[in-house]
């Protein structure tokens, strides 16, 4: 899982590029390969802990993105912006505290599974 993205890249697209509305559309890639790869028969721990930390995580995700992709938008140069304008306050207000929500969520259920797999995984 690493090799797609690391702690620290996925560290970075969670709590700077979308909290900062600076988002590229290769981080929504790199994000929809790491959902992949969880879903993937060699990545299904035998390790019932392991198994139930990477079903959060990606129960987590799954309901993160789709919000990404429903208030990101391109504005050119692989470049996302949060959209709804702040003109319409209330809307912006909305969206922007239920994409909050998810993506603390999503932190926190990354880092659970983190200690998960070094702590069961150490070689």
């Amino acid at each position: 899982m690493d090799d797609i993205a690391n702690e620290s890249k996925i560290d970075h697209i969670l709590n700077v590029r979308i909290y900062k509305s600076d988002l590229r559309s290769d981080d929504v890639y790199l994000i929809e390969n790491f959902i992949a790869a969880l879903q993937r028969i060699e990545n299904q721990y035998i390790d019932s802990t392991l198994q139930l930390r990477a079903t959060e995580l990606l129960w987590e995700l799954d309901q993160l993105m789709p919000h990404v992709t429903k208030t990101f938008f391109s504005v050119g140069g692989n470049r996302l912006q949060f959209y709804p304008s702040p003109i319409d306050k209330d809307v912006y207000d909305a969206e922007w505290k239920e994409l909050n929500e998810h993506l603390e969520k999503t932190w926190d259920t990354y880092g659970t599974y983190r200690i998960a797999v070094k702590d069961r995984l150490m070689v």
